[in-house]
């Protein structure tokens, strides 16, 4: 058996400043069949400023009757971050404000 004791560094945060401005929308039905009914979002986005490129979306969203909703998305980025290139090597976890 062998044991491995090493510990990863903590990955490094960065901050990084964009607009996102989204190029196009669409929404369709996903699931009805029960409440709240489930609807498929696709949308293209570019970002600009300390990241600058595009990237598709696919994502399903609940919509509850009190205009509330949840959303789970993935997306492929493709451009530069903080100048340099960028495809999608592995994963980011972006956060908006």
């Amino acid at each position: 058996m062998i044991e491995n004791n090493s510990v990863r560094p903590a990955p490094t945060r960065t901050t990084a400043k964009a607009k996102i401005t989204v190029q196009h929308s669409q929404m369709t039905p996903y699931d009805q069949t029960s409440k709240p009914p489930l609807v498929e979002v696709n949308l293209t986005e570019t970002f600009a400023g300390d990241i600058e490129g595009e990237s598709p979306v696919r994502a399903l969203q609940l919509m509850r009757d009190d205009k509330s909703a949840s959303l789970v998305s993935m997306q492929r980025f493709r451009g530069k971050i903080g100048g340099e290139p960028h495809s999608d090597q592995g994963y980011r976890y972006f956060t908006s404000t």
